[in-house]
């Protein structure tokens, strides 16, 4: 039997109290600076994803897809909307993809480039067809990958 398992991204969105979209480089800066640490590697923000891979967006996909390492990457609700129906109208940090068919433990470090930090941990137990997948933020366990910071 061949098991096709989804890649493991992280999705997160940036507001401040009033609600503006701080992700928007049209009405803030604050994306410079930002950075995320993995497995002693530190991402930078990007936008190349969207410029190059969502440049088929819309087009047929086949069933099995091998997981590719974009980094840590800003994209438009747009693009991340043909992908997560749940997505608002604003920019989302987007991390990926790493492999899902395997048990790991992993953590990502966000340094929002201002002194504050954020951590996020991923478990995830496979037993034959089942995982179990576990993640917090700063200790905290929560459900699913996305992610709301309020800044």
């Amino acid at each position: 039997m061949i098991v096709d398992w989804s890649p493991i991204e992280i999705l997160i969105s940036v507001s401040d109290n009033n609600g503006v979209d701080l992700l928007d480089s049209t009405k803030t800066d604050f994306v410079k600076g930002i950075t995320l640490k993995y497995k002693d590697k530190t991402y930078p923000v990007s936008n190349s994803l969207y410029n190059s891979h969502f440049k088929y967006l819309g087009s047929a996909r086949t069933k099995y897809y091998l997981p590719s390492m974009f980094g840590l990457q800003l994209l438009p609700w747009k693009a991340v909307r043909a992908f997560y129906l749940y997505a608002q109208e604003h920019y989302y940090l987007y991390f990926g993809e790493l492999d899902g068919s395997e048990s790991r433990d992993d953590t990502f470090t966000i340094d929002w480039g201002d002194g504050t930090k954020d951590v996020i941990r991923f478990t995830r137990k496979i037993s034959g067809l089942e995982a179990k997948d576990k993640w917090y933020l700063n200790d905290r366990e929560v459900k699913g990958s996305k992610f709301d910071f309020v800044k």
